[in-house]
């Protein structure tokens, strides 16, 4: 199985229909499960549903949460924010309201 996480309109630089009403500070993480051994078939069935949110298929489960503990039999590798985080064998994930502050010039200016 394969698991994403994000709170992000796009991952990877690839924009989803599934990622469509996220909201970075909707207080909710968006979770995309992917089960493993895929046919053909079923890769083209979540590239569709990746294209149109009422497509629905079981080789993709998607649901939001604001905490979750995921816990596997042995570890597996883990990647936060596209960093290697080693191998894991339970993971705790909770929104944190606020924990972030960010400030831009008044100007809109990029800032260095």
């Amino acid at each position: 199985m394969f698991g994403l996480v994000s709170n992000s309109t796009q991952v990877a630089g690839i924009r989803s229909q599934l990622l469509a009403d996220t909201s970075l500070n909707d207080g909710v993480f968006e979770v995309s499960l992917v089960k493993a051994g895929l046919s053909a078939i079923e890769i083209a069935e979540i590239i569709h549903m990746m294209n149109d949110e009422n497509y629905v298929t079981p080789a993709l489960t998607t649901f939001t949460f604001r905490h979750a503990v995921f816990e596997f039999d042995e570890p597996v590798p883990w990647t936060l924010d596209g960093e290697n985080g080693g191998l894991m064998q339970k993971v705790e994930v909770s929104v944190i309201p606020k924990a972030v502050s960010i400030y831009i010039s008044e100007d809109n200016e990029e800032l260095n």
